[in-house]
């Protein structure tokens, strides 16, 4: 779903580290079932600009509650 949504950069170097992030998708954003994860990274420089993409497929499935479900 587009625009894309905003990312936690959780890297050692702090806020603006997104070597590694975080992202938790609400039923808000998407539904239970497969779903496709696509993150994008861009990187403005002074001499070169790039555009990164990577996917995953999921499957969401809901969450049982106490012994009995």
């Amino acid at each position: 779903m587009k625009p894309y949504q905003k990312a936690a950069a959780t890297g050692h170097g702090g806020t603006n580290d997104c070597s590694t992030w975080k992202y938790t998708i609400t039923p808000k954003y998407a539904a239970l079932g497969q779903n496709k994860i696509t993150s994008k990274v861009s990187s403005i420089g002074s001499f070169t600009n790039f555009t990164k993409f990577y996917s995953v497929n999921v499957t969401g499935i809901g969450a049982t509650h106490g012994a009995n479900g």
